[in-house]
């Protein structure tokens, strides 16, 4: 006790005293959304730092008493980056809320890191922009943890992951040193590509405090289809087709039978759905595949017309439903599916890995197959048109055989997309989970190079230890 009321003293004599969480606070902040697979560590202190300065002092004082400093955004993260594992020191963001924009650069936004992605989106909006970017749990996450993770989401196919919109940014290096890495003078251009090596870095080569970010043109036009089939051999005949087509859709996600039928009450176009409620238990749905495709315009006489080729593509490969559903509903509807999902049996193993879109039927039976083998329940929904695919192993979180046997069940899955000839995190970056994997089947000339790269940034060993990259 005498250890904890000295690092909260100290502490106190870094940020405001009310920065430093006390201890019964603790809770929210001793683990991401990984607690659905019971993963859960115990810091020694939560310090939500206001400004830039604060971070800094903060990394030099873990530094000089070795205490591990992990960055934290929403608490979003499905693969463990802001899980105090190591104990030491939360640093969450959520109080670095400063917006500001400048009348010279309208279509610009620079923003704290603990601005919320719903947010950004909203400002965008009422400048009549856009922020593509929408990876789930956007009334939560922050853009800190969504840079830091380079987050995806189900526009990332046709605008790109949030790291294509990030013109420069604000980060907190080893020393307490403040750095703006970027956008602004030409003559940064003639230097390393820092925001690049920074974005994706999951806390663990400095602590990005503000983002400058760039918004698009908000396009005028966008509508929504929903194609189910009975086998999921036509609907990966239809991505294929799709996929060559030229047809460029913002958006193209995939639903197993099991998915759908889970969530079929809350589903927006239930009726679409039919032909699979008819047959009754799920297991009758197991080879059912729904694609949802969205396409997006500045004018709608063109997106139209590309509207009826999309469903003329679609109809080629025989679908049970074929329909125009609301967009927005849809998307409602999915940011629900995790936490729906997880109730089911009170925990689940959301692994998302990455396979090359033309093989995504192969992995889709792999994952059932996997399930089925070792009895835990399986779903699979993600983003088609990347490859990206969200594999969920059901398990009881106070059953430790069945926790065991849902763990299993995501590595073998994500051993199927290495398989595949694809990767181990189709989104969702490398956190504590898939660290040793990562290490395992990584070039061991570019673990050297990354390697490098974290003893130059991170000489005393306390940013996020333990994740991204194993020491």
């Amino acid at each position: 006790m005498g250890v904890a009321r000295g690092l909260e003293r100290d502490l106190r004599a870094i940020v405001p005293a009310d920065a430093v969480l006390a201890a019964a606070r603790f809770g929210p902040y001793c683990h991401d959304a990984t607690i659905q697979r019971g993963l859960r560590g115990q810091p020694q202190a939560v310090v939500c730092p206001e400004q830039t300065a604060q971070i800094g002092a903060l990394l030099r004082y873990c530094e000089q008493h070795s205490l591990p400093l992990v960055p934290r955004g929403g608490g979003t993260g499905l693969a463990g980056g802001a899980s105090p594992l190591a104990g030491g020191v939360v640093l969450c963001t959520e109080r670095l809320r400063m917006v500001a924009s400048d009348p010279a650069e309208p279509a610009t936004l620079v923003v704290g890191a603990g601005v919320r992605t719903a947010e950004v989106q909203r400002l965008a909006r009422e400048r009549g922009l856009l922020f593509a970017p929408d990876p789930g749990g956007a009334s939560i996450s922050t853009i800190g943890g969504n840079v830091a993770t380079n987050a995806g989401g189900p526009h990332a196919l046709g605008y790109g992951r949030t790291g294509a919109f990030v013109c420069g940014l604000e980060v907190v290096l080893s020393g307490g040193e403040r750095a703006w890495c970027g956008e602004g003078e030409r003559r940064e251009r003639c230097g390393y590509d820092l925001p690049a090596l920074l974005i994706g870095s999951e806390g663990t080569l400095g602590v990005i405090s503000a983002v400058k970010l760039r918004l698009l043109p908000a396009p005028q036009v966008a509508r929504t289809w929903l194609a189910l089939f009975e086998a999921c051999e036509q609907a990966q005949s239809a991505l294929d087709l799709l996929l060559a087509s030229g047809l460029a859709p913002s958006l193209l996600d995939f639903f197993d039978g099991p998915t759908l039928l889970a969530a079929a009450a809350r589903f927006p176009a239930r009726q679409l759905l039919a032909p699979l409620l008819d047959r009754g238990r799920q297991q009758h749905a197991r080879g059912a595949l729904a694609l949802v495709v969205e396409l997006d315009g500045h004018q709608a006489s063109a997106v139209n017309e590309r509207g009826q080729e999309l469903c003329g593509l679609l109809e080629e490969c025989g679908p049970l439903r074929l329909a125009e559903i609301s967009g927005s509903a849809f998307a409602s509807w999915r940011e629900g599916l995790g936490p729906l999902l997880a109730s089911l049996r009170g925990g689940r193993v959301n692994d998302d890995l990455y396979v090359p879109p033309r093989r995504l039927g192969e992995a889709l039976a792999g994952i059932a197959a996997i399930g089925e083998e070792l009895a835990v329940e399986s779903f699979a929904f993600g983003h088609a048109g990347e490859g990206v695919v969200h594999a969920s192993f059901l398990a009881a979180i106070e059953r430790a055989d069945e926790r065991e046997r849902a763990h299993l069940a995501g590595e073998r899955a994500l051993e199927l997309g290495l398989e595949l000839g694809g990767a181990i995190s189709g989104e969702h970056g490398i956190g504590a989970i898939k660290v040793d994997l990562y290490a395992q089947r990584s070039d061991p000339a570019a673990l050297r190079v990354q390697r490098a790269i974290k003893q130059a940034l991170d000489p005393h060993g306390v940013l996020n230890p333990g994740k991204k990259l194993r020491a």
